[in-house]
């Protein structure tokens, strides 16, 4: 069973003041878009990427291989992130109103990068209900085992102009862009989502006095709580991207150190530490 979800966050960076352009910085928007893709293999992942940067119009691929070799943590990170990196003309339609995402419409801003950061989960099930009558109701008890839940990511980062080679790890806009991937690869969503579904383990619903019990209704009602659960999950990721780009005023400035996200990405690296 698979979902999409959309988030959006965004990085400033400035720029020299050119006459002939409005534009005094550049904004770089994480927006995750809607896609049902299935596969757990590595190269499927890779597929479900090529399959997202071909949504672009008038795009190239900027390949690693093109780019000095990460360090060590970023290069996890790419991979459990399943990260790529595209360039060329703005490709996705609904980025032409970017400006006006960031609630600084008017001002000399404009588009510099797009990080879209694709969710989906998927899970098996084994169900066992039973049909009651109470209080003159007609209710069905569910009872789920869930295993192989598994909460994924993809993302494909945009740059209008990417930053040179030499410096490409350390520009200010890729830094910023890869704290949203941390964000949004944080171990923390996928045991938040463990524990969701082991909540809804067993649940009663209502069911009219007509209406018989099978098992694609029982399934429908199981898609539908984890539907729940994996929707709160990604609204706690959108809030997360929305205070980075807050904190940072777009990536402007550093992150405050004691703040809550600050402690988030510290949680993060130390996790990733503990694998190495």
């Amino acid at each position: 069973m698979f979902v999409g979800v959309l988030v959006v966050g965004l990085s400033v960076a400035e720029l020299p003041l050119v006459a002939s352009d409005i534009a005094a910085q550049e904004i770089s928007a994480q927006e995750a878009g809607d896609r049902q893709v299935g596969g757990q293999g590595v190269g499927e992942r890779e597929q479900a990427s090529a399959e997202l940067r071909a949504k672009a119009v008038s795009t190239k691929a900027i390949e690693l291989d093109d780019l000095p070799k990460p360090a060590a943590e970023l290069a996890a990170l790419i991979d459990e992130g399943a990260v790529s990196f595209c360039t060329g003309r703005i490709p996705w339609s609904e980025m032409r109103d970017a400006r006006d995402r960031t609630g600084v419409a008017g001002t000399r801003y404009r588009l510099a990068a797009e990080t879209r950061a694709e969710f989906k989960y998927d899970y098996k099930s084994r169900m066992r209900w039973r049909e009651r009558r109470e209080r003159g109701k007609k209710i069905v008890w569910i009872s789920v085992r869930f295993s192989a839940a598994e909460l994924k990511v993809v993302h494909v980062i945009w740059f209008r102009r990417p930053p040179a080679a030499d410096d490409f790890w350390s520009d200010s806009i890729v830094q910023h862009e890869f704290d949203h991937v941390r964000l949004s690869t944080h171990p923390m969503l996928r045991k938040l989502f463990a524990e969701k579904l082991k909540a809804t383990s067993r649940f009663q619903h209502e069911l009219p006095a007509d209406q018989q019990v099978s098992e694609e209704l029982v399934n429908g009602l199981v898609r539908e709580r984890v539907k729940d659960a994996f929707e709160e999950i990604s609204d706690l990721v959108k809030i997360r991207y929305k205070e980075l780009d807050r904190q940072t005023r777009h990536g402007l400035e550093p992150l405050p150190a004691k703040s809550e996200l600050s402690q988030w990405l510290s949680e993060k690296a130390a996790s990733d530490d503990s694998k190495n």
